[in-house]
């Protein structure tokens, strides 16, 4: 019977060996090293930079919000410093800080943060770059480096921008049926010296400011329904015809009390359907939650001209059956964080804003 044999295939021992001994002569693997190395410490120190950025801008816009007096950039170019060291893997990083119009387009863009297609009213742009240890400003290439070429190094930047503006007009909003007047809006704020409320508005989204003072008693004073002999003092608000103060109920409400509103519009006086506006007063009061409420600067025969939105904070309220008779609270900054916000044209500046990323 006839074998069959299996033959031997080549001996490719060491083969692997040579292609590895040649591509190294011809510095085609260093090479390769060198862009995956490098490339990658480039994106890491971008990422932590942006990151730092990211954290850093949106610190800084709610600080503004709560307190004006304090965004300056010397003050919050410190904070957001903290965010992007804590950023980073070596806790260095160069910041700065820039508000509404100092921030110089063109820097901006080298940065990365090009300009919005709808600019808000305000906004505050952290711009972070490379620092190391030792002070320098760019970061050395270290597979490069080491094969030489003379390269130094990159300095990596990143930007963030947070701007925020009051609700855009001809925008529906619900709001909480009880109109409040502008008079007894600028009585309550100090004309914008605002107060603190430590609870969520009742609305999905919208969030307090904090840090802010705590309210005065005087502020807690009872808002009377409007009576249109009762005036606003001239010296309030400057006006040649002094507005109308008080509250009115706008509109006709739903089941939960809120009425939509596109603001600035004209709204038709209302009356509350049932116990439910009442009811809510008390929860809001019991909760010690604010409501987004209208405000009006001018009223007509059974109209009302809202020119806005504010978040009132209930402290106190007082019902006869269910009639409101009196109901006491005061006003605070609030805030609606959108990812990116289509500012528009604003409504009248009643402290709260839409906050979203904008570069």
């Amino acid at each position: 019977m006839r074998r069959l044999s299996l033959r031997r295939a080549p001996d490719d021992s060491g083969a692997v060996a040579v292609l590895v001994a040649v591509l190294l002569s011809g510095s085609v693997l260093l090479g390769l090293g060198a862009i995956v190395v490098d490339a990658g410490l480039l994106a890491a120190e971008r990422e932590q930079l942006q990151s730092g950025a990211d954290a850093g801008s949106w610190a800084v816009a709610q600080n503004c919000l709560a307190q004006p007096a304090a965004c300056t950039d010397a003050v919050q170019t410190s904070i957001a410093a903290g965010y992007a060291e804590g950023n980073s893997d070596d806790a260095a990083a160069q910041t700065t800080v820039c508000r509404d119009t100092a921030c110089l387009p063109a820097m901006a863009e080298t940065f990365g943060c090009p300009a919005p297609a709808s600019p808000p009213l305000h906004s505050v742009e952290v711009r972070t770059s490379t620092l190391n240890q030792d002070g320098t400003t760019f970061l050395p290439p270290r597979f490069a480096g080491a094969i030489g070429g003379g390269n130094p190094g990159t300095t990596v930047t990143a930007c963030a921008r947070v701007g925020w503006s009051s609700y855009p007009q001809a925008v529906s909003r619900p709001v909480f049926a009880l109109g409040i007047s502008l008079c007894d809006w600028v009585r309550g704020t100090r004309d914008h010296g605002f107060f603190r409320a430590t609870a969520v508005l009742d609305a999905d989204g919208v969030s307090p400011v904090g840090r802010l003072d705590e309210p005065d008693p005087a502020a807690a004073q009872p808002v009377q329904p409007r009576d249109p002999v009762f005036r606003c003092e001239q010296e309030v608000i400057d006006s040649p015809a002094a507005p109308p103060s008080g509250w009115a109920w706008l509109g006709s409400p739903d089941a939960s009390c809120q009425i939509t509103v596109a603001a600035p519009a004209t709204v038709t006086a209302g009356l509350p359907l049932g116990p439910a506006c009442c009811t809510k007063l008390a929860q809001a009061r019991d909760q010690q939650a604010a409501l987004l409420v209208p405000i009006f600067e001018a009223a007509g025969l059974l109209t009302y001209q809202v020119s806005g939105y504010a978040a009132f904070v209930v402290t106190d309220v007082s019902c006869l059956l269910t009639v409101l008779t009196t109901v006491s609270g005061y006003f605070t900054r609030t805030f609606e964080a959108v990812g990116r916000p289509d500012f528009g044209t604003p409504t009248a500046d009643l402290g709260t804003y839409l906050l979203g990323r904008t570069g």
